[in-house]
C-alpha cells in the first residue's frame, strides 16, 4: 500500500492573525507541518493565535513582492510537499479529502490546484471565465534543485517534473475581504510593479481578476457545498470574535529574521576552487562556438543553492593578449545544490559571437551584484576557420519522398566523410526545414531574385555582380542583398544536388535556381560538387547553356544514369563524370527499427507477413488521373488477396498533394494509405518489403529496383522515359 508523504503548509502573512489562524485550522488534520512566517510588523501579542495552530512562528522582515520571499519560506519546510496558502486562502473539504489519500503523489513533482474566487458573502464562487477554471501551482514536492522560484510579481515558479492539474477547489477570499477601492489600489499597485501581464483574452490580469465589478454585467457564480460554505462563514467570523487571543509563547517565536539574513553570505577568501577540465587551448570553430568545462570546488562552510539570494554562479570573463579583460561577461548556473568540499562540474558555453580580440577566458565563482571569489581558472583560446558548406536539393517547405532522401543522403554523407563540416541547407521558403533535417537553413538567393523577377534593374546577374563586389571585400550596395549573400561569403563549398531538376520541364522552379547559386559560389570561389542528377531533357537552348555553366565550373560531378552521363559529356567541356546510384538508395537497406514500425503499421490494417503486398504511388495533377486506368489494370491483375497499399510521395501542398488521388472512387475503395507521419524512412522499409511496385512516381520505382522488387512503372512522357532508362537498366 502506498504510504502517504509527509505535507508541509507555509504561509507568509501580515495578518488579520485570527482569520489566518482559522484557515490554518481548516488544513491542520491534514498536515504533517505548519510553518507561519509572520511580518516583522505585526504586534507580538497578537501572534497566540497562529502558535495554537502552527508548528512553527517565525517572525521576519518582508520583502515585496511576496514571489521574492517564496524561495525561503519554503526552505522552512521539512515535509516532502509543501502546500503554499496565502493569507486569504481557506483549503476544500475535497481538497483535504484527496491530500490524505495514500498514494495522490505517486510519479509526480508538483501540482495545480483549482482556484476558486469567492464573492459576496463568501458561500458562492464565481464560475466563469477567467476565475474559472483558474489552476494554481500551490503543491510542489519538497526536494532540492526541483523548483525555481521567481522574484517579480506573479511571476511563477518553475518546477521541473511531471504534474498534474487537479479540480479540487482551493479558496480565495480577496474578493468578500477588500472593498472596490482597495482592490482597485491594489491592482494600480500590481501594474506599476509589473505590468503588461494580460489573460489569454489580452485583458489586464489584474483589473480583470480583481475587479469583477467593471464587467458589463455580473460573472456567473454557484454555491459552495454546504461543508465548505460552512467552515468559510466560521473563517469569516473569526473576524469579528470577541474572544481574547490565546497568549504569547515568547521563546517559541525566537529572534526576528532580517533581509540581510536570508541572504548568503559575500564571497570570503579561500571558500571556492576552480579547475580545468580537459585540455587546454580550447579550440573555438568560427561561427560555432565552443564549450569551456571547469570543476567547481565549495570550500566554504555552507551549502550553495541555486535558490540563494544572491545565488553563487560560474562566471566567464574574455581576456585580450596583455591580460585586459574585453567583452562581455558568461553566466551559468550552478546543477543544484553544492555542499561543502563538494566538487561538481561545470560546462560553459563560448558563444559564436565571444570578442574576436579574446585569447582566453577566465572562469571563477561570483555572486551579481555582490563580488567574486578569489578563485579562477584560465582557459586558453584557439580560434580555427570553420568550414561550412552549403547544400541545395531542391528541397520543398512540405515533405517530397525523393527530394527528402537525397536531401538526408547527402547529409548524412557530409556527417560521416566530413564531421567537422556544418551543412547550410539553401532553400525558399524555409517552412520547417530546419527542424525537419535537423540542420541551419539559409534563405536561397532565388528569394531575393522571384521577388524583383518584373524590375529589370534587380535581376539574377544582379546578384552575381554583388557577389563579386562583396568577394573583393567592397560593401554591398544593399543591406539585404549583403544579408542573402552572407551564408555564401561564410561557406567553404556548394553542394548541388539536383535530383531531377537539371530539365526544361522544370526549368523556372529548379534550374534556374541551381545555375544562380553556382553562379553566386563561383563568385566566391567556392568550389561546386555537383551530386547525383539526371540531366535532361533540354528542350530550350537556354535551359542547355545553364546546365553547361553549371558542369563547367564544377569541380565533382556525378550522375545517377548512364542517360545523364552522356548528356553530360556532350553538353560540358572537358569534364569528368562519374555516374552513381541514385542518393536517395542510400536509404537501403532499411533500419530493423523502421521495418518493426512498417510491421505494425501493415498488422493493424490486416496485412500478416504473409500477405503480399503491392506498393502503389501516383503523381497528383494533370498526369495523375489519366494513369488511374493503367494502374488499375496492374492491379486487377495481381493475385488474389494482394494488398494494395499507397503510399503518397508529396503530401501537405494542396498543388501537389498525393493523396488527393484516393478521392478516384475506384483507388478510394481499394487502396489503403500509408501514413507520411511515420517518415521517409518508414516509407523504404515499406517499399523494400513489397511484393511488386506499381505507379507514376520515379524515385518508387528507383528505391524498388534498388531493393530488388519488382515495378511496374507507369510513364506519360519522354522526361519519365529518360530517367527510367537507368532503372530498367539497373
Amino acid at each position: 500500500m502506498p504510504l502517504l508523504p509527509r505535507l508541509s503548509v507555509v504561509t507568509f502573512t501580515d495578518g488579520p492573525v485570527r482569520l489566518v489562524a482559522a484557515a490554518l485550522a481548516e488544513v491542520r488534520p491534514i498536515a504533517h507541518e505548519i510553518v507561519v512566517a509572520v511580518d516583522a510588523k505585526v504586534p507580538v501579542e497578537e501572534l497566540g493565535a497562529l502558535q495554537g495552530v502552527a508548528d512553527r512562528v517565525v517572525r521576519s522582515e518582508f520583502e515585496p513582492p511576496l514571489e521574492a520571499n517564496l524561495a525561503w519560506l519554503h526552505s522552512l519546510a521539512t515535509g516532502d510537499w509543501v502546500l503554499r496558502l496565502d493569507s486569504d486562502d481557506v483549503v476544500s473539504e475535497q481538497l483535504c479529502h484527496r491530500l490524505s489519500t495514500p498514494g495522490w503523489d505517486a510519479g509526480l513533482t508538483h501540482v495545480y490546484l483549482q482556484y476558486r474566487w469567492l464573492v459576496g458573502d463568501g458561500s458562492s464562487a464565481i464560475a466563469a471565465a477567467p476565475w474559472w477554471p483558474d489552476p494554481v501551482l500551490r503543491l510542489v514536492r519538497n526536494e532540492p534543485g526541483l523548483v525555481r522560484f521567481g522574484t517579480r510579481a506573479h511571476e511563477l515558479p518553475v518546477v521541473a517534473g511531471p504534474h498534474q492539474f487537479w479540480d479540487e477547489p482551493l479558496y480565495h477570499l480577496d474578493l468578500v475581504l477588500r472593498d472596490v477601492e482597495d482592490r482597485r489600489s491594489k491592482v494600480r499597485r500590481y501594474e506599476r510593479d509589473r505590468p503588461g501581464l494580460r489573460t489569454a483574452a489580452g485583458a489586464s490580469v489584474s483589473a480583470t481578476y480583481y475587479l469583477p465589478e467593471d464587467r458589463p454585467s455580473p460573472p456567473a457564480t454557484h454555491p459552495l457545498p454546504p461543508v465548505d460554505a460552512e467552515a468559510i462563514r466560521e473563517v469569516l467570523a473569526s473576524r469579528t470574535s470577541a474572544r481574547a487571543l490565546p497568549v504569547v509563547d515568547p521563546e517559541r517565536l525566537g529572534p526576528i529574521v532580517h533581509l540581510a539574513d536570508r541572504r548568503a553570505p559575500a564571497p570570503s577568501p579561500g571558500d571556492a576552487a576552480v579547475r580545468v577540465v580537459g585540455s587546454s587551448p580550447l579550440t573555438v570553430v568560427e561561427g560555432s562556438g565552443a564549450i569551456a568545462t571547469v570543476g567547481v570546488t565549495n570550500r566554504s562552510s555552507r551549502t550553495w543553492s541555486p535558490t540563494d539570494e544572491p545565488a553563487d554562479v560560474v562566471g566567464a570573463r574574455f581576456v585580450a593578449d596583455h591580460g585586459d579583460l574585453t567583452g562581455f561577461e558568461l553566466r551559468e548556473e550552478l546543477p543544484g545544490p553544492v555542499d561543502p568540499g563538494q566538487e561538481v562540474l561545470v560546462r560553459v558555453p563560448i558563444p559564436p559571437w565571444a570578442p574576436i580580440e579574446a585569447t582566453a577566458v577566465k572562469v571563477g565563482v561570483v555572486q551579481d551584484g555582490v563580488g567574486w571569489h578569489d578563485a579562477e581558472a584560465t582557459v586558453a583560446l584557439r580560434r580555427i576557420e570553420g568550414r561550412r558548406v552549403l547544400l541545395s536539393t531542391g528541397v520543398s517547405p512540405t515533405p517530397h519522398l525523393g527530394d527528402d532522401l537525397i536531401t538526408r543522403a547527402v547529409l548524412e554523407a557530409v556527417a560521416i566523410h566530413l564531421p567537422d563540416v556544418v551543412p547550410v541547407l539553401l532553400a525558399h521558403p524555409a517552412g520547417d526545414l530546419a527542424e525537419r533535417f535537423g540542420c541551419d537553413v539559409a534563405t536561397s538567393p532565388i528569394a531575393w531574385a522571384s521577388e524583383r523577377r518584373g524590375d529589370r534593374s534587380r535581376r539574377p546577374r544582379d546578384l552575381v555582380s554583388t557577389a563579386r563586389r562583396i568577394a573583393r571585400g567592397e560593401p554591398a550596395p544593399d543591406e539585404e542583398v549583403a544579408d542573402l549573400l552572407a551564408p555564401f561569403a561564410s561557406a567553404s563549398a556548394l553542394v548541388l544536388a539536383p535530383g531531377g531538376g537539371l530539365t526544361s520541364q522544370y526549368a523556372e522552379e529548379a534550374l534556374q535556381v541551381f545555375a544562380l547559386e553556382a553562379a553566386i559560389a563561383r563568385a566566391f570561389d567556392l568550389p561546386v560538387l555537383v551530386e547525383g542528377p539526371s540531366i535532361g531533357p533540354l528542350g530550350v537552348r537556354k535551359d542547355q547553356a545553364m546546365v553547361a555553366e553549371i558542369l563547367n565550373e564544377a569541380t565533382r560531378i556525378t550522375v545517377r544514369d548512364p542517360g545523364s552521363l552522356d548528356a553530360a559529356n556532350r553538353i560540358g567541356r572537358d569534364v569528368q563524370v562519374e555516374l552513381v546510384a541514385d542518393p536517395a538508395t542510400s536509404a537501403l537497406p532499411s533500419e530493423p527499427v523502421d521495418r518493426e514500425l512498417v510491421r505494425r503499421w501493415r498488422h493493424a490494417r490486416n496485412i500478416p507477413d504473409d500477405r503480399a503486398y503491392v506498393v502503389v504511388s501516383l503523381r497528383a495533377g494533370t498526369d495523375g488521373p489519366r494513369q488511374v486506368g493503367a494502374v488499375r489494370q496492374v492491379l486487377e491483375a495481381l493475385p488474389e488477396h494482394t494488398a494494395f497499399v499507397y503510399l503518397p510521395h508529396c503530401t501537405g501542398d494542396p498543388a501537389e498533394d498525393d493523396l488527393a488521388m484516393l478521392d478516384d472512387p475506384w483507388l478510394g475503395a481499394h487502396l489503403v494509405a500509408f501514413d507520411p507521419a511515420l517518415g521517409p524512412a518508414a516509407a523504404v522499409a515499406l517499399v523494400e518489403g513489397a511484393t511488386i511496385t506499381c505507379g507514376t512516381r520515379f524515385h518508387l520505382s528507383v528505391l524498388a529496383a534498388a531493393a530488388g522488387v519488382p515495378a511496374v512503372a507507369v510513364v506519360s512522357g519522354e522526361y519519365d522515359r529518360l530517367r527510367l532508362r537507368s532503372v530498367v537498366a539497373d
